[in-house]
């Protein structure tokens, strides 16, 4: 059996440090080259200057935020049985 391409897991008995058998033996492998390319254009940053939280909207979206506030809810209530939620005047 190979794991992640530079280990290999050898099922033979083994006896461990504390006596007790063991059914496998760890063989180091050498890992296998792999030729990659680097074709990344990245596009030039805008004219204008955005805000921190410009930028933060850009990255994560309503949904995701909306998604957050409910998880913390649900944990809050789970945890003591109130919520987070505060109705605004």
């Amino acid at each position: 059996m190979s794991l992640s391409g530079d280990a290999e897991v050898q099922v033979v008995p083994a006896t461990s440090h504390s006596g007790s058998t063991c059914n496998f033996r760890w063989r180091m492998k050498d890992i296998e080259e792999v030729d990659v390319v680097l074709n990344t254009c990245f596009s030039d940053p805008p004219d204008e200057e955005i805000t921190t939280f410009e930028y933060f909207k850009q990255m994560c979206r309503d949904k995701v935020i909306e998604n957050f506030v409910e998880q913390s809810n649900l944990y809050c209530v789970h945890k003591t049985g109130r919520t987070l939620n505060k109705k605004m005047k």
